[in-house]
């Protein structure tokens, strides 16, 4: 398997770590967002799906990337799920996703990870470039 790094450039192995400096402590959000958050949850009832807030964001988001649809979402796991259904992935069908993400992400939608890919989740993503190997080279895929 052709790799882009070195084993022995990982932060893990001694090597410089991609991050240095120590992550932003503080407020989480801007100002602005907390305005217009609190203009949103003091209004009448929110309407989650379909309010104009969020009709407007979707519109903004399809001008800003060129594209006809946008699906605006709560959480990392919610896109997921809109996601796998978008592009067809229906129950049992395998699904390989970073040993970062919630395996429920695609539990959710019936999808399965492959055979032995929880099985490294110890060992990060050095344990799981092995299965990813085999689960490739088992459907006839190659690097």
């Amino acid at each position: 398997m052709t790799r882009l790094y070195r084993e022995q450039d990982l932060a893990l192995n001694g090597g410089k770590p991609s991050h240095a400096k120590p992550w932003q402590t503080g407020p989480f959000h801007h100002p602005d967002e907390v305005e217009a958050l609190g203009k949103l949850l003091c209004g009448p009832a929110l309407p989650m799906a379909r309010g104009p807030a969020v009709m407007a964001y979707r519109q903004q988001l399809q001008e800003a990337y060129g594209m006809p649809y946008a699906v605006p979402v709560s959480s990392g796991s919610a896109a997921i799920h809109v996601a796998l259904s978008a592009v067809g992935v229906r129950a049992g069908d395998e699904v390989i996703v970073s040993p970062l993400t919630d395996y429920g992400s695609i539990i959710g939608p019936g999808a399965v990870p492959p055979p032995g890919m929880g099985d490294h989740v110890d060992q990060g993503v050095r344990g799981q470039e092995h299965v990813l190997s085999v689960v490739v080279a088992d459907h006839g895929f190659s690097f």
